[in-house]
Formats: structure tokens, sequence, C-alpha cells
């Protein structure tokens, strides 16, 4: 008989993602379905038929039928709207491994006995099922996932991943400790600020929030405003249905009448939603005036983080070169100086690394130096403050807040500084850091005078520049101590 290739058993995580795929499917159908349960049980049950049709309340079962409907129309419309993003939620496209970037050895699996293929005849011997050779060492395929040759790309050894050019074109960017923008090893490409890898359906997403079964799919950048809508839309929809409910449940029951299964099962849900969906909405908002995901927020207070910033050739602190044979670990002391390092851009090869992949060579772009500085902890590089943050990603214009028809303005990422909006808390560490201008206390009148004049025109660009100034100006014993270490 003809040996078959017996299929490897699916992993945990093929299984995890099966199913998220099967539950994004039902629960969307699921909850569309409670919603016209509740249609029926307020508009027929209690508007048509108890207030209408059997006490003749015929004011009072139309305000309960046209309020109803005017809290449905816009969560089914935010959802609706919800919906048509979850295919695109701001998904990183996926790249091939390259010299720079090897896939990770696989573990040797131990021999997996009693797996048998369909079309594979198999022999009993001492009690276990002999297969072939293949067989017997048949195990979940595992993930294959590349890891990053720091070492070699920063020595000029090997060119890095295609990619780079779209980082250090900006004047600040999140990077590793080495200053090389953070790498995906599942993806195989390289990862934009802000953006996380979900594993619930393995890709990366700009600004990922979750994986929610309740819109089918991921809450991320682009849609992150429209489920901030929904989630509102929805508590305010379910408290409706909830107060309604109770009253007439109350009155049932002090007319001495046992009020229906149908009534009790709105109210139960009416309740279960105004809890769910209204704590969604107060967590959601919270978190947009921190300018901060779910995934952020997890041990915000004490995470740090590297950004690469422009060193500008007026500033007075000299760059340092990172020393490729000493590369910088990932855990550092919490008060040492966020000055790191420095990396140039684009990254110096050797004359035969380029022949050594098919990646075309080096462009000749003017070089541009980065200083690789560490944030404080819970330090978040782009928070603007309550208002700025809410607008950059509700909208900014009043009606915005309210119908979901725009993404955020914080998916427009053509600014040239950074990806995102750069909150003050940057230019206090760079000041921190040493990075100042040498003109800075020369012109501090100058720069003040520039300051109360331009108020009346952009009060939040010179609120900005103002503690921008204090800063730099607070820190010019720092820089003479820092000039002399470098």
């Amino acid at each position: 008989m003809a040996l078959c290739e017996p299929r490897p058993p699916p992993t945990p995580l093929e299984n995890r993602q099966a199913a998220n795929k099967t539950t994004a499917v039902i629960v969307p159908a699921l909850l569309i379905g409670v919603v016209g349960y509740a249609t029926w049980i307020v508009v027929v049950l209690i508007g048509a038929n108890h207030l209408i049709k059997y006490e003749s309340r015929n004011g009072a079962g139309i305000a309960i039928i046209v309020l109803y409907f005017v809290f449905l129309f816009p969560m089914a419309f935010s959802y609706l709207r919800l919906l048509i993003t979850i295919p695109h939620p701001g998904y990183i496209e996926k790249g091939t491994p390259t010299a720079a970037t090897p896939v990770k050895p696989a573990k040797e699996a131990p021999p997996q006995h009693n797996i048998q293929a369909s079309c594979t005849s198999t022999k009993v011997q001492d009690g276990t099922n002999q297969t072939s050779k293949k067989s017997q060492h048949l195990a979940p395929k595992e993930l294959e996932i590349t890891e990053l040759d720091t070492k070699a790309i920063l020595s000029g050894e090997l060119p890095p991943p295609p990619g780079t050019e779209r980082f250090y074109s900006k004047d600040v960017f999140a990077c590793d400790q080495n200053g090389l923008p953070i790498w995906c090893g599942v993806c195989n490409n390289w990862k934009p600020d802000r953006s996380h890898h979900g594993s619930d359906f393995g890709r990366c997403v700009l600004k990922m929030d979750h994986f929610c079964p309740w819109v089918g799919g991921v809450v991320g950048e682009r849609n992150f405003n429209f489920f901030i809508q929904f989630c509102s839309y929805a508590g305010i929809y379910a408290l409706y249905v909830m107060i309604v409910m109770a009253y007439f449940v109350a009155e049932a029951r002090g007319r001495g009448n046992t009020p229906g299964g149908n009534w009790i099962a709105g109210l139960t849900l009416g309740a279960v939603f105004t809890l769910f969906a209204g704590g969604m909405a107060m967590t959601s908002m919270s978190l947009a005036l921190k300018n901060l995901t779910t995934i952020d927020n997890i041990g915000h207070q004490r995470r740090v983080m590297h950004i690469a910033v422009l060193v500008d050739p007026s500033q007075q602190r000299q760059p340092r070169p990172m020393s490729t044979g000493n590369l910088k670990p990932s855990h550092v002391s919490e008060d040492e100086d966020p000055w790191q390092g420095t990396i140039t851009y684009p990254l110096s090869l050797m004359p035969d690394a380029s022949s050594e992949t098919t990646l075309s060579p080096p462009t000749s772009a003017p070089p541009r130096t980065f200083a690789i500085l560490r944030t404080h902890p819970g330090m978040n590089p782009w928070n603007l403050g309550a208002f700025r943050n809410f607008k950059s990603i509700m909208g900014n214009h009043w009606y915005d807040w309210f119908l979901p028809l725009r993404h955020s303005p914080c998916c427009n990422h053509d600014r040239g500084d950074s990806m995102y909006e750069l909150g003050t808390d940057v230019e206090r560490l760079k000041a921190d850091a040493g990075l100042s201008s040498s003109s800075s206390r020369s012109g501090s009148s100058r720069r003040k005078h520039r300051k109360h004049r331009h108020r009346r025109e952009d009060s939040e660009d010179v609120d900005i520049m103002g503690s921008t100034l204090a800063n730099v100006n607070g820190s010019t014993g720092r820089e003479r101590s820092s000039f002399e270490t470098a």
C-alpha cells in the first residue's frame, strides 16, 4: 500500500486562532439576535400589546416605541460601521526572511507514538503502533519565527531588512535598545510605532487595543473610535430597555399580577448589557483621554521604552556611537541617564555585504544621526493632554464625536517629525539627556518674546514651546557634565 504523508496535528495556537474565527462569526449573529428579541419585547409586548391594545394608553405606548428606535438606530449604525472596518483594522504587511533575519532553529520534538495515517499500513510491535520513521517523529508544526542578527547589521556585515527608511526619514521613532526599529519575528517585518502583534490572529496591528468577539475581530487604530461610539450607544440603549422593563415589571407586581417570563428576560438582558457595554465605554474613553490602548495600559506605570531622536548638528552634546561588540542589554537601571548612545542611518555596509543577499544596495541618502534615549518609567511619548488625546481619536469636530463616519485623525501618518504627534514629555526627555541647542541661553529672551506673540495665534504650540524652554534652560548644568562624560 502506498504511503501518504500524514498531517501534523494542529498546535494549540492554531486551535485558538480557529476558535477565534468561529467565535467572530457566531457572537455578532448572537448579538443581533439578542437585539431582535429585545425589540420584540419592548415594541410588541410592552408598547403595542400591553399599553395600546389592552390598556388603551396610546400616548405612553407610542412614546415607548418612538424612544426605543431613537436609541436603537445610533447603536445599530455604529455597529454596522464597526463591522465594516473589522477586515482592515490596521494590519501590517508580512515580510519574508532575509540573511539578516534567520529562522530560529526548531526544537527537536520527542517521538510521538500512536499516530496513524488513514492510508498507512502499520504493524504492532511491543504494544506500540510502529509506522514509518517520519510518522514516529511526527509532531505539531512549530511556528517559524525569525530573529534579527543585530550584531551583523550594526557591524555592516549584513544589510538590514528592507523598510528602515520609513523610520529614519522621521525625526523620532520607537526603537530597541540598539537603535534599530522593533522587529516582529512572526510577521518578518519592522513594527511601526505603537503597533503590537496579536497571537489570536497572527498579525501586527497599528495601535492594537484588543481582540473583541462581540464585533468579530480586532479593535485597532482604524476602528477604535467606532468601538467607543458603539459601546456608548449600546450602553444608553440597554439602560433604556432596563428602565422600561423595570418600570412595567414593578407596575405588574404592584397590581398583584405576575410578570411574564419574557418581561423578566428583557429586564435581565437590559441590566447585563448596561453593565457590560457601559463599563467598556467608560474604560475605552478613559484610555482615549490618556492616549493609551488596552495593551499599552498593562504595566504602564513601570514600562520603559527606547526612542531614536534626530540629533541636530547645533546641539551641544557630542554623539557617542554604539559599540557593536557590546550590545546594550534590554534590562538596565531605572535611574540612569536617558542617553544610551547614537546610531547613524543609512546603516553603513561592508563592500561585499550587499552581495550576500538579493537586496538592492543602499541608497545615497544623507546621513542622519539619532540619539537613543531611554524613557522614564511610565512615560508616554504620545501623551498630548486629555482634550487633544480625545480629539486625536474621536475627531477634530464635535459632530465626529457622535457620527461614526470618519476614521480617527491619528490614522494620518504624513507627519515629518514622527508617525504620531509627540507630547511635551519628549522635549523634557531630550533636555534630561543634554540634547539642547548651544544658543539656548543667548536666545532665551528672543524666544520668550516670540512665545507671547504666538499665544494669540496658536495657544497649543505655545504651551509646547514654553515647556521646552523651561526644560532646556533648567538643564544647563547637566549638559556640561554630560558633555564631559561623552
